[in-house]
């Protein structure tokens, strides 16, 4: 993510909000097949979305320092992981969205691609009833892995909205993608009203999340999503019957909700979770010297912000609820008024250290932060891919062989044990391995192919074993008809050794197509 951060006169933002959209691609002519990333590329109109690469640069400038200080942070495994590398067998793709782009008139996009921070024109809007966000969009860009994985990412910045409810609120309704469920009036609760992309003060998608057909078996993504992913007749859809040869299917791997990565900076509300209790830090102690609804509970307060918990608190046991805070924060940096929280759909953090004065803070956490994320979330959403392959494979229509092939190269490529040097990098990045349960579900995955590999074995076996017996018996029987009827005849029954032959010629035929399967 590029920032305008070394600029002094520039206004700083509240905070940042990254949305991650995880998808798996396929079409209605392979639904057992993963499609190759050269053909979903169809969808992507490269006239709009420019390849995103890390090159040397001539001025030395905040962008060019931001992707050096993340180059060197990771090391030459993740490297392959993150950037784009030469050829069809680059591990990622990634690309950028020409956000002048979104100007319809073109008449001023020059001077508008070059708009940047509070007068940025594109902006991320979100609704729900009286209420609203409208976030500057820094930048939006695309990544698509040799597992079948997509992932669309919206980098926003806040400068409206100062508070920490305000952070939680855009975070928690900024999120959510679809409709999961309904209410009597046929609304979700829990989702906004509307999510769209304005350009210059003009809509560009209406971003109605409201369904006014319902089908209990369909799912209608938010529009700038499937605005995004569409070129020349070229098109995405979350319904398996909509897809046709030009209509690319497409499956949200988490849920109703985008991931989000949250930077804010709140000093008051950062130094009263920081401060001392006679039990230790308040954001955790909490927790159990008072009622957990409280609002004025630090505990509840740092829950919340950490699990986008926007409807209330929902761990309503006060011995979980510090349990799970001790678990999903980072603590690194706590006498510093900063606090770092990661879950299964978040990673956030809170701090009271101004942006004029650190605003490397906040850069460290927009490019190497954030790309450590990504590179998780890849981890868990290509290990659920895994899982609906050898779901196929149990079931005949996939081949248990190939799966096995490419998930080692997803061993060997994506699921890494270390990414960084760096110790802070290395204790965060255990930490979101364990809050993400990547080695759970690797280890669970890995022995689903080990049963099936020795499930497909045994059956060639006996395969193999019942062909072999099969020769066996039609050999033996060959030889005493053969030997009965030249004792019979003066003459060698020619034409019977020729049929014999034939037959065993059939059966060992016969053999090693069946092993072949």
């Amino acid at each position: 993510m590029t920032d305008n951060l070394d600029n002094s006169k520039d206004i700083r933002p509240y905070s940042y909000h990254t949305f991650m959209f995880p998808f798996l691609w396929n079409d209605s002519n392979s639904k057992w097949k993963l499609l190759k990333r050269e053909k979903f590329l169809k969808c992507i109109d490269r006239k709009l979305w420019e390849d995103e690469k890390y090159e040397q640069k001539e001025n030395v400038d905040s962008e060019f320092i931001a992707q050096f200080n993340q180059y060197r942070y990771f090391n030459k495994a993740a490297r392959n992981a993150v950037y784009t590398t030469e050829g069809k067998k680059s591990v990622v793709y990634n690309f950028r969205y020409n956000l002048a782009a979104l100007d319809k008139t073109q008449k001023h996009s020059a001077w508008l691609a070059g708009c940047k921070g509070r007068d940025n024109p594109a902006r991320y809007v979100i609704t729900k009833g009286e209420k609203s966000a409208n976030l500057a969009i820094n930048g939006i860009r695309l990544k698509l892995f040799n597992t079948g994985i997509g992932m669309l990412i919206f980098e926003l910045e806040n400068y409206d909205h100062p508070s920490l409810d305000d952070f939680n609120w855009i975070n928690d309704r900024g999120r959510r993608i679809y409709m999961p469920f309904l209410n009597d009036k046929c609304e979700c609760d829990e989702c906004a009203d509307r999510i769209y992309i304005t350009f210059a003060g003009k809509p560009v998608v209406s971003g109605k999340l409201k369904e006014e057909n319902p089908k209990y078996n369909s799912i209608r993504l938010v529009e700038p999503i499937t605005y995004l992913l569409k070129n020349d007749g070229y098109s995405v859809t979350t319904n398996m019957e909509e897809t046709n040869s030009k209509t690319f299917y497409i499956e949200p791997i988490i849920d109703d909700r985008m991931f989000v990565a949250g930077y804010c900076v709140n000093a008051e509300a950062a130094n009263e979770l920081t401060s001392h209790s006679e039990n230790g830090y308040r954001y955790i102690s909490d927790a159990s010297a008072r009622f957990i609804d409280d609002k004025e509970n630090a505990a509840a307060k740092w829950y919340r912000t950490t699990f986008v918990d926007g409807g209330g608190i929902t761990c309503q046991n006060q011995e979980m609820l510090a349990d799970m805070i001790s678990k999903h924060t980072y603590t690194r940096w706590t006498e510093y008024g900063s606090l770092t929280g990661v879950s299964e759909y978040s990673m956030v953090t809170l701090t009271s250290a101004d942006l004029d004065n650190n605003y490397y803070l906040a850069r460290n956490f927009l490019t190497e932060y954030v790309e450590m994320m990504i590179l998780v979330l890849a981890q868990r959403e290509s290990l659920l891919a895994f899982e609906r392959m050898i779901s196929d494979s149990s079931i005949g229509k996939r081949d248990i062989g190939q799966i096995q092939k490419r998930y080692i190269e997803f061993q060997s490529q994506l699921l890494l044990k270390e990414v960084t040097p760096q110790q802070q990098g290395i204790e965060l990045y255990k930490m979101l391995l364990e809050n993400m349960f990547i080695e759970e579900q690797a280890a669970e995955i890995e022995k689903q192919i080990e049963a099936l590999s020795s499930q497909k074995a045994s059956k060639s076996e006996n395969k193999e074993n019942l062909i072999l017996f099969l020769i066996g018996v039609l050999g033996i029987f060959e030889a005493i008809n053969c030997f009965g009827e030249w004792i019979a005849s003066d003459v060698v029954q020619y034409g019977r050794f020729i049929v014999s032959g034939a037959l065993v010629l059939a059966a060992t035929g016969l053999f090693f197509v069946f092993k072949r399967k």
